[in-house]
């Protein structure tokens, strides 16, 4: 990140109140997507949050999730890895796939072969693992509506998604 510490403190420090707020306070439930929420709570004064959020929202029917394009960002925290109930695991390279899985302590053997089912996944399918890549794996499509294809076409990025012709 191009902030300085200090602000780069202050965002932290905004944003996991924000966080804590909505999980303590809030009523109805809801659905929280973290893009790359690990670098805010994986250290400093902010470390332990993730835990009591991941308690304080499962209470309360709050869904939190983890988004990262580095796996290996997620593996490297143990208490985000310890309370994921399920992984969406995209396509990557063989080897990356390979350190991923090996680093949620999936067996040699196992964890070769689910990298390279990983590795030939197509677009828009993902494997879904329980326990957080340590489980069976299943494929599970992803499609998203039109209007939000629209909207990020608007902005110029189509994220490697296209409309489906049906």
């Amino acid at each position: 990140s191009t902030l300085r510490e200090e602000n780069r403190n202050i965002v932290h420090a905004v944003l996991a109140w924000f966080l804590y707020h909505i999980v303590t306070v809030g009523k109805n439930p809801m659905d929280i997507f973290i893009d790359e929420g690990w670098r805010l709570l994986r250290s400093g004064p902010f470390s332990d949050l993730l835990d009591e959020l991941g308690r304080r929202a499962r209470k309360r029917g709050i869904g939190v999730t983890l988004i990262t394009h580095l796996p290996q960002d997620l593996a490297k925290n143990p208490t985000s890895m310890s309370m994921a109930s399920t992984a969406l695991i995209g396509r990557m390279g063989p080897e990356e796939a390979f350190a991923f899985f090996r680093s949620m302590g999936v067996p040699e053997s196992e964890a070769r072969a689910n990298a390279e089912l990983v590795s030939r996944l197509p677009p828009r399918v993902f494997m879904a693992s329980p326990s957080g890549g340590r489980g069976a794996l299943f494929p599970v499509q992803v499609n998203l509506p039109p209007s939000w294809l629209d909207f990020w076409g608007k902005l110029g990025n189509t994220l490697g998604f296209q409309k489906d012709s049906a």
